[in-house]
């Protein structure tokens, strides 16, 4: 029971400071998920086993580059030069391993990039609307909920049991009907969007959560750890609850793009 109400109370603290932050402006955003990602990169580099401090070099560079309205070619150029980085540094001064390469690209690739695109989906309208963010974390913590009630009430098939044993094709589709209905709900309310983009981003949410858990739950299994973390009671790490909305942010992203 005590773990139960440890796990609620952090549970709780880390949503409303999420909602807060995003809701009350651009700037708290904009500082809430900087601190965030480096932390997330942090993690993710214990769990690969890859130390180069200029990580964080480049992840701070790209960072500021989505905050700015910068022209693309100023952010390509930005890019381009972070990618450069380490490639210098290997050739001059000979310290970089070719697995210290494939480490800083897929550190790249996995937390950085899906941050900088993370900051773009409030200006999806021009002027900075956190709602629809706000919509995706509400999509991402009830598929998350109904997941699990669901999958521990009659959840039997399992879904991909060598990668992470607990999820069941009974949860992933109760999440999914769950998030669906939520967001016909707030489609009632905000009506930028259609209803039938909001059941799109219901469904992409619903679908990029499970595997964006499924795919840092891979990475922990490789690393031989529970968690990416033991620094929210309860949760483990940042990266274990920002795992979904690490892979949900780009495709999120990709379709406001297109709509």
């Amino acid at each position: 029971m005590k773990e139960f109400l440890t796990r609620a109370l952090f549970g709780l603290i880390y949503a409303a400071t999420l909602l807060f932050s995003t809701h009350y402006s651009k700037h708290t955003f904009y500082g809430t998920f900087f601190i965030i990602m480096l932390l997330c990169l942090k993690e993710f580099s214990s769990l690969i086993n890859f130390s180069k401090k200029w990580i964080f070099v480049i992840a701070v560079l790209l960072f500021f580059s989505f905050t700015v309205y910068f022209p693309g070619y100023i952010i390509y150029t930005f890019t381009i030069i972070s990618v450069i980085i380490p490639f210098v540094n290997y050739f001059i001064k000979e310290k970089i391993s070719k697995e210290d390469i494939s480490n800083f690209f897929l550190s790249t690739i996995y937390i950085i990039l899906p941050f900088g695109l993370l900051l773009r989906i409030p200006f999806s309208h021009g002027a900075y609307n956190p709602i629809i963010l706000i919509a995706i974390f509400i999509f991402i913590w009830t598929n998350d909920s109904f997941a699990y009630i669901v999958g521990k009430s009659i959840g039997k098939h399992k879904l991909i049991e060598r990668i992470s044993p607990n999820k069941t094709i009974e949860g992933f589709i109760g999440g999914l009907i769950a998030t669906n209905i939520i967001g016909y709900i707030i489609s009632t309310y905000y009506t930028e969007l259609s209803t039938l983009h909001w059941f799109i981003l219901a469904n992409i949410t619903g679908l990029f959560a499970v595997m964006g858990d499924l795919v840092e739950s891979k990475f922990k299994r490789l690393a031989g750890v529970k968690d990416s973390a033991n620094v929210i009671p309860g949760h483990g790490g940042f990266l274990d609850r920002l795992d979904s909305l690490i892979l949900v942010a780009p495709f999120v992203y990709l379709f406001l793009q297109l709509v």
